[in-house]
């Protein structure tokens, strides 16, 4: 503590009563001196540091899913689809509701396609809370609804151990229990401490909710003004003719939709729907050639490569033939950064 800050807390506690403490008023020339961590982009064109997600949808369009491949994604530190990946994060992922053998089956699935160094880097990275994993004789130890105060310290003394840098909670309705899920004021009174705590402390949260029967977010109004992120999941499940005997084995299972509903840090371009697919298990983005060829851009740019070099590694890497003078009207037009 330097010898300014201390001064101005010991003036602070010598004029204030103990039982009736102000509110610290900080003048606005000190925070503009202030350095303050920048937000980094831990999935580029989606999710930043210290941010606050909520992803939404139908019982069963996947959000569980979608969520587990994009956190061992981050987890790896590895690229998913066209969005850029730089560096592993530490994962922290709080499942209220899905049984062990099921967490088992959607894992193997994704980790077929991963080499071993890949999924080693992954697994140590990405830690489980179930209240279905759990030594049984440390009851005390097992996840409990988040609404209780003492669980939720108990969540944070887990995410302050374990040097966690995004939180999961999946889902709200099975980490809380609310007495009415479209009240604001319980999200406000239970859920917001946990996300303040996070804002403060720059851990990114990424949360999975519900959409009710009109496909929009339970409690839109409270929950909208506090995230940075709000993600609408639509999905769709391919049938089949059972009597058409021809290889589906390429053929998508389940195609999902990103759709933006709020984006605070996503230019309008990274806002656009984001299509994916769950082909044999694993989740993967479509193709999408505009968005391809602007995410390897924009990742060799930030690498210090030239206009020309990029041209040539988009061309190598994705087959299209982007001139350098695009590329430069993107890195102004979007204000990259070279790391």
């Amino acid at each position: 503590m330097n010898d300014e800050l201390k001064k101005q807390l010991d003036e602070y506690y010598k004029t204030e009563e103990q039982e009736a403490f102000s509110l610290w008023a900080e003048p606005i020339w000190k925070i503009m001196e202030t350095e303050f961590p920048k937000a980094e982009p831990l999935i580029d064109g989606l999710l930043y540091s210290g941010d606050q997600a909520l992803i939404f949808g139908k019982a069963g369009s996947g959000k569980s899913y979608i969520t587990q491949k994009l956190m061992l994604c981050l987890a790896m530190g590895k690229d998913f689809g066209f969005y850029n990946i730089r560096n592993p994060k530490r994962i922290l992922y709080v499942d209220g509701e899905m049984p062990p053998e099921a967490i088992q089956s959607h894992f193997r699935k994704i980790r077929k396609n991963l080499t071993q160094e890949e999924w080693q880097r992954g697994h140590e990275n990405l830690l489980y809370v179930s209240r279905f994993i759990c030594p049984q004789d440390i009851p005390d130890a097992m996840l409990r609804t988040l609404d209780e105060e003492r669980n939720m310290n108990q969540l944070i003394k887990t995410i302050e151990r374990n040097n966690i840098d995004v939180l999961v909670i999946d889902n709200i309705f099975t980490c809380y229990a609310f007495e009415d899920y479209s009240s604001p004021t319980e999200w406000i009174a239970h859920v917001n401490p946990l996300l303040n705590y996070c804002r403060k402390n720059n851990i990114t949260c990424w949360i999975v909710d519900h959409a009710n029967k009109n496909q929009t977010l339970f409690g839109t109004m409270s929950k909208t003004v506090t995230l940075d992120l709000l993600i609408k999941l639509e999905s769709e499940r391919k049938e089949f003719d059972v009597l058409d005997d021809s290889d589906h084995d390429n053929e998508p299972e389940f195609s999902f939709k990103f759709e933006f509903e709020k984006a605070r840090r996503l230019t309008s371009a990274q806002q656009q729907p984001t299509e994916f697919e769950l082909r044999n298990g694993d989740v993967l983005t479509r193709e999408d050639p505009a968005r391809i060829q602007v995410a390897l851009a924009k990742k060799y740019y930030e690498q210090g490569l030239s206009y020309r070099e990029i041209q040539a590694k988009i061309m190598k890497e994705a087959n299209y033939n982007c001139s350098h003078m695009k590329i430069q009207r993107w890195a102004k037009r979007e204000e990259w950064e070279r790391l």
